[in-house]
C-alpha cells in the first residue's frame, strides 16, 4: 500500500508540474489596457484548448478497464464541465456512479467486511460523492442512494463504537461539503439527516457553517442538542462523543492561546461558541447521563468540571464525589492521566510549565512539548527552543520537536518578509533533501513577494547543488518536484527539464512496481494491466489536499509542451490522468503567484512536504 501511495503521489505531482511554462514572465508592454485584452484572449484560447482536451479525456476514460479509474477520470471531467455544460456533466457523473457500483460489486465478492479492498471502495465512493456535492447537493444525494444499493452487500456488521454507521456519516459529510457554497441548503440537509441519527460529521457542518452563516450554525447546534436528548448516550458512544466534542469546542474559544501576528487572523474569524442556554442544556444532558451510567461518561466530564460548576452548581458536588469513586477503580497509570490530563488543556505556556513541574515524570514530555509549541505560536521561537533544550534534553522526541520549531521560525520569518533571516535558518538544516526543498520554497517566497528573480535563481542554484544528481529515493523525487515548482516561476525551461526527467523516472518505477506487485501476490496497485487509481489515493480530493494550490498555477502554461510531457507516460491510464490535470489547471481562474504564495504560507510548512 505504501508503494501505491508513493507511486500515485509522484504521478500526481509530476503531472501537475508538466504544464509549467513561461506565463511567469512579465509582458513588457506598457499599455495596460492592451495587455489586459491580450491576457483575456490568451485565457479564452487556453480554455478552448482545455475543453477540446476534456473531450479527449472523456473518450479515453471510456476505454479504461479498471472501474476505479473510469470513475475517477469521469468524475473529474464532469466537475470541470459543470459550469459550461451541466447536462453533459450530469450524464458523466451518472456514468461515474455506475463505475463506482462496478468497483463496489467487485470488492464485495469474497471479501471480509472492513477489509482493505472494502475500505478502498468506500473511499472511492466518498470522494466521488463529495465531488458531485460541490456541483449539486441534490444530485449527490440521489447518487448516494444509487450507489448505496451496490454497497449494501459490503456493509459492516452491527454498529459499534469502532464501526459507526458509515452511510449516515457519508450523508452528513455531504452537508458539510455544501456549507461553503450554500449554507441554507447545508443546514436543510443536515437537519434532515439528523432525523436518521447522529455522527461526528454534523459537527464539521456546524463549524463550517459558523464561518459562513453564524445564525445557521446556531440553529443546527440547537437541533443537534434536541436530537441528543432523544438518545440513550450510554448505548450510543458516537452520540456521547459528539455531545462532549460540541461542549468542549463551544465553551473553549479555539484561538484563546494565540497572540501576536496569529491573533490578527484569529480576530477576523470569531471562534465558535455555544450560547448560555445551549451550554446549560448540553451540560445538563451530559451530567444526567454520567450520574446514571458512571464509567466513561464521568471520566470524559472531568476536564469540563469548571463548566459544570458554572452552569449547574447544585449538581457539581455529586458529580465530583462520583468521579472520585470512579477514579479509585482505575489502574495507577490511567489515574495519573485522569488527574493531570485536564491540565494539558491550559492555554498559556506558563500554566503548562507550572503543571509540568508537579506532574509525574512519564507525563512531563506532553506538558513541556505543548508549552514549547504554544510559546512558538506566540512568536517566541527562541524561548520555545530553550524550553525543549532545558526540559527534554534526554527525550528521543527532542530532535523532531526542534525541527518542527525550526520550520515555524522559518515560516514566521518569511511571513514577516525577513528573507535573509530565513535563509540563515535554512542553511542550518542537516538533511540535504530537506535543505534543498526549503531553499526551493524560499525562492518561491522571494519571487512571489518581492519579484526578485535574480535572488530566487541564486537560491534555486544552491538548492539544486544540495539536491544532487539522479534521484534514487522518495525524498529526492520530492526535492526535484519542489525545485521544478519553483523554477516554473523564474526559469520555465529548467522546470520542464526537471519534470521530464521525473516522468522518465516515474515510468521506470511504475514498470518495476508492476512486476513486484505480481510477485508479492498482493495485487493492490495494479489490475488488468492498469495502475489502480482510487479516491483517497490518486484522486482529485487528494490532489486538492496536497497540491491543489500549486496545480492550477502550474497548469497555466505552454500547452503544447505540457501535452508532450503527458504523452511521455507509457500507460494509458496515466496519460489520461495527465490530460485531465492539464485541463484542470487551464480552467482554473487563480493566478500563479496567488497559488504559490498561499500554498507556501497557509499550510505552515516549509521543510519537506509535511501535508
Amino acid at each position: 500500500m505504501k508503494l501505491k501511495k508513493l507511486l500515485t503521489g509522484v504521478l500526481l505531482f509530476t503531472l501537475a508540474l508538466s504544464p509549467a511554462a513561461g506565463r511567469a514572465q512579465k509582458t513588457p508592454a506598457t499599455d495596460e489596457a492592451r495587455r489586459e485584452k491580450e491576457r483575456e484572449e490568451a485565457r479564452r484560447t487556453l480554455e478552448k484548448k482545455a475543453h477540446v482536451l476534456l473531450d479527449e479525456v472523456v473518450g479515453d476514460a471510456q476505454n479504461l478497464k479498471v472501474a476505479e479509474n473510469r470513475a475517477h477520470i469521469l468524475a473529474g471531467a464532469a466537475d470541470l464541465l459543470w459550469k459550461r455544460d451541466e447536462k453533459r456533466a450530469r450524464a458523466l457523473f451518472r456514468d461515474a456512479a455506475l463505475a463506482v457500483n462496478e468497483a463496489s460489486a467487485r470488492t464485495s465478492k469474497g471479501e471480509e467486511p472492513r477489509s482493505r479492498s472494502h475500505w478502498a471502495s468506500a473511499l472511492l465512493r466518498q470522494g466521488f460523492l463529495r465531488t458531485v456535492a460541490r456541483c449539486d447537493p441534490q444530485l449527490a444525494l440521489e447518487l448516494l442512494q444509487l450507489t448505496r444499493q451496490q454497497t449494501a452487500a459490503a456493509a459492516a456488521p452491527a454498529k459499534t463504537y469502532a464501526q459507526p454507521d458509515e452511510e449516515l456519516r457519508l450523508e452528513q459529510s455531504l452537508a458539510m461539503q455544501v456549507a461553503d457554497s450554500d449554507p441554507k441548503r447545508a443546514l436543510q440537509m443536515a437537519e434532515e439527516s439528523l432525523s436518521k441519527g447522529i455522527s461526528h460529521e454534523v459537527l464539521s457542518t456546524i463549524y463550517r457553517l459558523h464561518g459562513k452563516d453564524a445564525e445557521a450554525a446556531v440553529k443546527l447546534s440547537r437541533t443537534l442538542i434536541a436530537r441528543l436528548r432523544t438518545e440513550n448516550l450510554a448505548s450510543n458512544p458516537e452520540a456521547l462523543q459528539v455531545a462532549f466534542s460540541l461542549l468542549r469546542r463551544g465553551t473553549r474559544p479555539r484561538f484563546a492561546h494565540v497572540s501576536g501576528a496569529s491573533a490578527a487572523s484569529a480576530d477576523s474569524e470569531k471562534p465558535f461558541e455555544l450560547d448560555t442556554q445551549a451550554t446549560r442544556d448540553l451540560i445538563d444532558l451530559l451530567v444526567t447521563s454520567a450520574l446514571a451510567n458512571s464509567g466513561n461518561s464521568l471520566y470524559m466530564l472531568q476536564p469540563l468540571m469548571a463548566e459544570v460548576e458554572k452552569h449547574t452548581p447544585e449538581r457539581a458536588p455529586l458529580v465530583r464525589r462520583r468521579l472520585e469513586e470512579f477514579k479509585r477503580t482505575l489502574d495507577p497509570q490511567t489515574r495519573q492521566w485522569s488527574d493531570y490530563g485536564p491540565q494539558l488543556e491550559a492555554n498559556t505556556p506558563e500554566a503548562l510549565l507550572e503543571a509540568a513541574a508537579k506532574a509525574p515524570t512519564e507525563m512531563r514530555y506532553a506538558f513541556y512539548s505543548r508549552a514549547a509549541w504554544l510559546t512558538a505560536e506566540n512568536g517566541n521561537t527562541e524561548r520555545a527552543r530553550q524550553i525543549v533544550n532545558e526540559h527534554l534534553k534526554d527525550s528521543p522526541e527532542r530532535g523532531p520537536l526542534l525541527a518542527r520549531l525550526d520550520q515555524m521560525a522559518i515560516m514566521n520569518s518569511i511571513k514577516q518578509g525577513k528573507i535573509d533571516a530565513a535563509r540563515k535558518m535554512v542553511a542550518q538544516i542537516a538533511s540535504a533533501e530537506e535543505r534543498a526543498t526549503a531553499l526551493a520554497r524560499l525562492a518561491v517566497a522571494v519571487i512571489a513577494g518581492k519579484g526578485e528573480r535574480k535572488a530566487a535563481l541564486e537560491l534555486l542554484e544552491e538548492a539544486q547543488q544540495a539536491a544532487g544528481g539522479r534521484v534514487k529515493t522518495a525524498a529526492q523525487i520530492n526535492t526535484q518536484l519542489q525545485l521544478a515548482r519553483a523554477y516554473a516561476l523564474v526559469e520555465p525551461s529548467r522546470a520542464f527539464e526537471l519534470v521530464e526527467s521525473v516522468v522518465e523516472r516515474a515510468n521506470e518505477m511504475i514498470a518495476a512496481a508492476d512486476i513486484l506487485d505480481g510477485f508479492m501476490g498482493r495485487g493492490e496497485a495494479f489490475r488488468e494491466g492498469e495502475l489502480v487509481m482510487s479516491f483517497g489515493a490518486a484522486s482529485l480530493d487528494t490532489i486538492y489536499m496536497y497540491y491543489g494550490r500549486e496545480l492550477s498555477a502550474l497548469a497555466r502554461a505552454d500547452f503544447e509542451r505540457a501535452l508532450a510531457a503527458a504523452s511521455k507516460f507509457q500507460r494509458p491510464e496515466v496519460r489520461t490522468l495527465a490530460k485531465l490535470l492539464i485541463a484542470q489547471g487551464l480552467l482554473s481562474d487563480r493566478q500563479p503567484f496567488e497559488q504559490f504564495n498561499d500554498g507556501l504560507l497557509a499550510n505552515g510548512v516549509l521543510v519537506g512536504e509535511g501535508r
